[in-house]
């Protein structure tokens, strides 16, 4: 019997029944990452980069992309002037804002402190909230509201002066969940009203700690996102992410973490998924 074949990943399958299984389990869509030069579907992009450069790619495609390809998106161009005209979705732009037609969001990221024994529990000492086109809403530290056992100064940069004299996690809270609504004062006069998607990395740790409840359907996690995944299927750290996509070096050694940059990363990267054409 002749084996079928999978028009997107190229695999075979001994009948039609195996092959009816393998869409339903892997369900190629438009959003998959596509080889340009034999149109073969990948779930990510480190999977396409390992078709293309990995320590066994093919050999044809290899020499495609290395003769007109993009580092960043791994586009593949078939003349000079497709390459000359190529704008990158990872490309900074100075209209990142939404779209008019788009649902408003915000991107969250928070700086832990340890608490209780051993420092091994988590508590919120700094947040930052930015808007679609980067501008910060929300930069503050806070004070948890029990003893940190732990300040990770290396990592957060907090201080018991700084946490002392920040406002409470309640009163923080009060502002983020305002903003999440669309009634805080920062709100865009158009947004008013209006739930914003919540964008982030790894953000269920951020509503965590902040003790805030944040529908999964609203939530955009670039630590979750399909195309951003390791081929191993786990997660990128967010520097990572930023380094291979966006050019960005962020959360260096010996550098405390800045919740606004990692906002701003989570925001761009957001932004570059919505700008793939589907």
């Amino acid at each position: 019997t002749q084996k079928k074949p999978c028009a997107c990943c190229h695999k075979f399958f001994a009948d039609s029944t195996a092959l009816e299984a393998h869409w339903k389990l892997v369900q190629h869509s438009a959003h998959d990452a596509v080889c340009n030069a034999c149109g073969r579907h990948f779930p990510s992009y480190d999977t396409l980069r390992q078709h293309l450069v990995g320590n066994l790619p093919k050999a044809s495609c290899a020499e495609a992309y290395k003769r007109a390809g993009c580092e960043r998106c791994y586009e593949i161009f078939q003349d000079d002037e497709a390459t000359a005209s190529h704008a990158c979705i990872f490309r900074e732009t100075e209209d990142a804002d939404d779209d008019v037609d788009d649902w408003p969001c915000v991107a969250l990221d928070c700086e832990f402190v340890g608490v209780g024994e051993a420092g091994e529990k988590h508590a919120c000492a700094r947040v930052c909230v930015v808007g679609s086109s980067g501008e910060i809403l929300l930069h503050t530290w806070v004070n948890p509201g029990e003893e940190v056992t732990d300040y990770r100064e290396e990592l957060t940069g907090a201080t018991p002066e700084k946490l002392a004299d920040a406002p409470s996690l309640e009163r923080v809270r009060a502002i983020v969940v305002q903003i999440l609504l669309g009634k805080a004062v920062q709100t865009r006069r158009e947004h008013v009203g209006v739930k914003h998607l919540l964008i982030g990395h790894s953000v269920e740790h951020d509503l965590e700690v902040l003790d805030i409840k944040w529908k999964k359907g609203m939530r955009r996690d670039t630590a979750q996102f399909p195309l951003y995944l390791r081929h191993t299927h786990l997660p990128f750290k967010l520097r990572a992410l930023a380094e291979q996509f966006l050019g960005e070096k962020i959360q260096e050694e010996g550098e405390a973490h800045d919740p606004c940059v990692d906002a701003r990363i989570s925001m761009r990267l957001y932004q570059a998924a919505k700008r793939r054409d589907h």
